[in-house]
């Protein structure tokens, strides 16, 4: 009896008579006009509540932004130069505007005279900011004439546009702070990790032969006070 239920189930007929008693399909469309209206409402709202989250969580473009002038991708402006000077102060720097201002003259200079040549301009423009500002010093008799701006734009190029360099310490910090090595303390995690970061252009003899130089360097090596 199972098998005969089962080959009609599996027969041209069986899959007709199952289809006559499939459950009506709901329609998903927005026909009305209300329920459109409070789908994009809800959309919008929630679009703008990313973005205000976003604007919240990462304000440094804002902070920095007194900074774009750096960019040379026009001349600068004083009136932008001198927010940045004002920010510098904030931050405990010690910038002299009237110098500033003095050397802002030639970077204006040098770079109307690129923008103005159509020859120069597009390439001045495709340029890295970086490679703007090394063809501007390669031009200088002396870095003395930029003495004063030079250590704002050194400041703008060590801010890391990612977070790569940070992820990259946290692997290597997860390889060292293991179950197996769980006693050693913060101190000594920090301590081989700036080793590791900051030696890394040494090779494994030199790096021997600076050890040698250091005997106290060598004795807290061997001690146990990193395990404390």
């Amino acid at each position: 009896m199972l098998y005969c239920f089962r080959q009609w189930n599996l027969s041209s007929a069986g899959r007709k008579h199952h289809s006559s008693l499939s459950l009506p399909r709901r329609s998903w469309a927005l026909d009305d006009q209300s329920l459109q209206q409070q789908f994009k409402g809800d959309v919008e709202k929630f679009y703008e509540t990313s973005v205000s989250y976003i604007d919240k969580c990462v304000p440094f473009p804002q902070e920095f932004e007194c900074l774009s002038w750096l960019t040379l991708s026009q001349a600068p402006e004083w009136s932008k130069v001198e927010g940045s000077i004002r920010w510098f102060q904030e931050k405990g720097v010690a910038v002299d505007d009237s110098i500033v201002f003095e050397q802002l003259g030639l970077v204006i200079k040098y770079v109307e005279q690129e923008m103005d040549d159509e020859s120069k301009r597009s390439l001045w423009q495709a340029m890295l900011a970086t490679d703007r500002w090394n063809q501007l010093c390669q031009s200088l008799t002396s870095q003395q004439q930029l003495s004063m701006i030079l250590p704002l734009v050194q400041f703008y190029f060590a801010i890391p546009s990612h977070n790569a360099n940070v992820e990259r310490i946290f692997s290597m910090m997860k390889s060292q702070w293991t179950d197996e090595r769980n006693r050693l303390s913060v101190v000594a995690n920090r301590s081989i990790l700036t080793v590791q970061v900051n030696y890394q252009h040494l090779i494994c003899a030199e790096f021997h032969s600076y050890l040698l130089k250091n005997p106290g360097l060598l004795k807290q090596i061997s001690g146990g006070d990193k395990y404390s």
